[in-house]
């Protein structure tokens, strides 16, 4: 992330790197804070609030992108790459106010949530191999990385976390995906191919507002 025109990242001006999982102190200016302190002695947050423009840099990319930080949302942000597939990469950001604090949160636009009773392991196809996106416990949610989300095809397996059954068979495909969708997955059991596991995947979609913020790319040595 970089300094924008409200915004300071750090103290002497230089990019920060914002690591996964973790958050990153942002603090407007002074120009800006005066700015805010005075809507705000006027009207209440709640009913008036100031959108803060903020640089953010995928690193990744060597790219950046410009975005309006203000009003709690989620907006999906495009990434200019695509994938073999021929999809548009791209991510979302989402701010939330908590104690008055922004805070801006950047994931990809495919979450799963297991209501199941074992923890699910979930896999990306790569060619002939599977990758995996990680372990999702019962009750809680995982949100996919986005480049191996964005595999040629988008399919997505699973398997229970034990020892006891194989990788699904089926797949889910997010390049299919529509509101209510359903799909029975099955997952064999190793020692018995005739028996298997059996779950029903639902799909629920989440309207998010496209942006389309300015880019402009850099080239470091």
């Amino acid at each position: 992330m970089s300094d924008s025109d409200t915004l300071q990242v750090s103290i002497n001006g230089e990019d920060v790197e914002a690591p996964h999982g973790r958050f990153v102190d942002l603090r407007m200016n002074k120009e800006a804070a005066a700015v805010a302190a005075e809507s705000q002695a006027k009207e209440r947050l709640s009913s008036t609030q100031n959108e803060l423009s903020a640089d953010l840099r995928i690193n990744l990319l060597d790219t950046v992108r410009n975005l309006k930080i203000g009003r709690a949302g989620k907006i999906a942000v495009p990434l200019p790459k695509k994938s073999d597939g021929g999809k548009q990469w791209k991510l979302i950001a989402e701010t939330t106010i908590e104690n008055g604090r922004r805070l801006i949160t950047f994931t990809s636009h495919v979450s799963v949530t297991n209501h199941l009773d074992v923890p699910m392991e979930l896999y990306s196809k790569n060619n002939t191999n599977l990758d995996l996106f990680g372990t999702v416990s019962p009750g809680e949610t995982l949100n996919l990385v986005v480049p191996l989300l964005f595999s040629a095809t988008g399919e997505i397996f699973f398997r229970p976390a034990n020892d006891k059954c194989e990788v699904s068979f089926e797949s889910l495909t997010w390049h299919q995906f529509t509101h209510q969708m359903r799909q029975v997955i099955r997952c064999d059991l190793s020692e018995d191919t005739t028996q298997g596991y059996f779950f029903e995947a639902v799909v629920l979609e989440e309207k998010v507002r496209e942006g389309m913020p300015s880019l402009s790319n850099r080239k470091h040595r």
